[in-house]
């Protein structure tokens, strides 16, 4: 499978990813109606992935 985005920033650490656009929208339109960064939507997102036992649930 293809690594879509570019690599990861070996100083931060940062993660560049390529979405969907439809995803890219609902996730900057969602930030700024809640005044967040992008990146919490996603980290709430991945926090309820987990808690719903992610794969494996």
């Amino acid at each position: 499978m293809e690594k879509l985005g570019r690599p990861r920033s070996p100083r931060t650490e940062q993660i560049h990813t390529k979405l969907r656009p439809e995803v890219a929208s609902a996730i900057s339109a969602e930030a700024a109606r809640r005044g967040v960064s992008k990146g919490l939507i996603i980290e709430e997102a991945w926090r309820l992935y987990e808690v719903t036992g992610g794969l494996n649930g």
